[in-house]
C-alpha cells in the first residue's frame, strides 16, 4: 500500500495474527459430541492458533436454530499445544454455556424456557409488558445491562438508544428485501419516488416520531433494585416501542466470557466476537505482541488496510456498514453517486450515517459491553465532535484509541485517522495495491 505525507483516520473488522509454536500433542481423543454448545478446530498435526469453542447455533424451534447473538463466528483461539484434551472441554463448557445464556436472556425475537418447562424472563417478555404496568422480574445480567444502557444514552447525548428496535426492525426488513432484488428499480427505500418507497417513507416518518430519547427512556423503564424487577411504562400514546440489545449485548457476553476464562487461567488466548467485539485476555505464551490486523474500508478488498500492535489485556470493539447493507443510487446533478444504507443506525435521525466506514476502539481499562457501545456511538459522532468525545470517553470510563476509516468515492484512496496514543503501534500494510492516507489526530 502506498503512503502519502499527508497523515488522516477510521477502522474495522479485525483480524488477529499470531506465530505458531513447535512440538505437537494428540488430540484423538477429542470428540465433538462431548459438548452441545460448541466445537473446536482441533488438529494432531498443527502446532499453531485454533479455534476453540466455535459456538453452534441455538435451536429456536423444531425446525429452526439461529446463531448467538446472530454471530456465526464467535470463538476463543488458543495456542493448540498448551492445551490437552480436558482443557479444550472446560474451554468450551465455560464459554458456550455463558454465551449460550445471556443470548437466551438478551434475545427480543424467540421464547426460551428453563430445563423445568418455565418460560425465561427475557427481553421479548419485556418488551411484550410494554404499557401494561407489570413489573417484571429479569436476571440481573439483563438488569444491570439495561440499567448500563439507559446510562449510556444519556451520557452519548442519544447517539446510543435501545428504545430503537421497531425502527431496527423497519431496516432490517428493508435491507433484506433489496439485498434481494436483482435491479435497483425494484428498490424500495424513502430517499426514492415509486409507491412503495413513498409508503417507507410515511412508516419511517411515523416512527422517528414513536422513538422516546435516552432522556425520556430513564423514565419510562423503571427499575426496582430491591426486586429486581422493571416497569416497562407507555410513551405518550404509542401503540409498541421495543427494546434492542443489538449495540451492546454481544460485547456484555465476551466480557463475561472473558472473566471467567481468565479466573480458570486460560488468560493467553482471545475471545472473537465475529471480529467485532474481542478480548486480548492477557499475554501471549512466549510474551510476544499481539498483532491485530485492521481491514480496508473497501467492501470487496480482503488485504489488510494496516496493523496495531500491543502486549497484554485489551479490549476491542469495531462497528461498520460492511455487514447487513445496501448501495443505495441516488441522481444528483445530472451524476449517480452511491448512499449506503447500513443497519447502525442513529437514534436522532432514524437512518444510518455515512460519516466513517469502520470504527475500531481499544482499550485496556473500558469493559467490552461499554466499548460495544461506544463504536456504535462513535460511529455516529460527527469528526469535529471526536476529541471532545474521546476526552469525556476518558475522563469517565478510562483510557481508550481508536482508528477511524473513511475511502473517497471513487474508491481509489483508502483513509486512515487515527489517534493519538497508537502512533508509534499502527502501521500501514505496504502489501495493500490501494492508496493510503493517514493523519493523527493530536488527541
Amino acid at each position: 500500500m502506498k503512503k502519502k505525507a499527508f497523515l488522516a483516520l477510521l477502522v474495522s473488522g479485525t483480524f488477529f495474527l499470531t506465530s505458531c509454536g513447535e512440538g505437537k500433542k494428540d488430540f484423538s481423543s477429542y470428540s465433538k459430541e462431548e459438548v452441545s454448545y460448541c466445537n473446536s478446530f482441533v488438529s494432531e498435526v498443527t502446532s499453531g492458533w485454533n479455534r476453540v469453542c466455535n459456538l453452534n447455533p441455538i435451536r429456536i424451534s423444531d425446525h429452526e436454530t439461529t446463531y448467538p447473538f446472530d454471530s456465526d463466528l464467535i470463538y476463543a483461539s488458543y495456542p493448540l499445544q498448551e492445551l490437552d484434551v480436558p482443557s479444550i472441554y472446560d474451554i468450551e463448557e465455560t464459554m458456550g454455556s455463558i454465551f449460550y445464556r445471556l443470548h437466551q436472556e438478551f434475545d427480543r425475537h424467540y421464547d426460551y424456557f428453563h430445563d423445568d418447562g418455565t418460560k425465561i424472563q427475557n427481553l421479548k417478555v419485556l418488551n411484550e409488558s410494554y404499557g401494561t404496568e407489570k413489573a417484571v422480574f429479569v436476571d440481573k445480567d439483563l438488569y444491570n445491562l439495561l440499567k448500563i444502557s439507559v446510562e449510556l444514552g444519556v451520557k452519548s447525548d442519544n447517539r446510543f438508544n435501545i428504545a430503537i428496535g421497531e425502527l431496527s426492525a423497519f431496516w432490517d426488513d428493508l435491507i433484506s428485501y433489496n439485498n434481494n432484488q436483482m435491479s435497483y428499480d425494484d428498490y424500495i427505500d424513502p430517499l426514492l419516488t415509486n409507491e412503495k418507497s413513498k409508503e417507507a417513507e410515511k412508516k419511517l416518518k411515523k416512527l422517528q416520531q414513536e422513538i422516546p430519547t435516552a432522556e425520556e427512556l430513564k423514565d419510562l423503564l423503571e427499575f426496582d433494585d430491591t426486586l429486581q424487577t422493571i416497569t416497562f411504562h407507555q410513551y405518550k400514546n404509542v401503540e409498541k416501542v421495543s427494546l434492542t440489545l443489538g449495540g451492546i449485548g454481544k460485547g456484555y457476553a465476551v466480557g463475561k466470557a472473558a472473566e471467567a476464562l481468565s479466573a480458570k487461567k486460560y488468560d493467553f488466548g482471545y475471545i472473537s466476537g465475529a471480529s467485532s467485539s474481542n478480548v486480548m485476555l492477557g499475554k501471549k505464551k512466549d510474551h510476544s505482541p499481539w498483532t491485530v490486523g485492521i481491514s480496508s474500508p473497501f467492501q470487496a478488498d480482503f488485504d489488510m488496510g494496516g496493523y496495531v500492535t500491543f502486549d497484554g489485556y485489551r479490549v476491542l470493539s469495531t462497528s461498520g456498514d460492511s455487514a447487513h447493507m445496501y448501495f443505495l443510487p441516488i441522481e444528483k446533478n445530472g451524476k449517480t453517486t452511491y448512499i449506503i444504507r447500513h443497519h447502525i443506525l442513529n437514534p436522532s435521525t432514524g437512518e444510518s450515517e455515512n460519516e466513517y466506514r469502520k470504527v475500531t476502539l481499544f482499550s485496556s481499562a473500558i469493559s467490552s459491553e461499554i466499548m460495544d457501545a461506544l463504536s456504535t456511538i462513535m460511529m455516529n459522532t460527527k469528526e469535529e465532535d471526536l476529541e471532545e468525545m474521546f476526552s469525556y470517553i476518558r475522563e469517565n470510563y478510562g483510557d481508550i484509541e481508536g482508528i477511524f476509516q473513511k475511502n473517497n468515492e471513487e474508491e481509489t484512496i483508502a483513509y486512515y485517522f487515527v489517534t493519538k496514543g497508537l502512533k508509534d503501534s499502527f502501521t500501514i500494510n505496504e502489501q495493500n495495491t490501494h492508496f493510503a492516507e493517514v493523519k493523527y489526530y493530536e488527541f
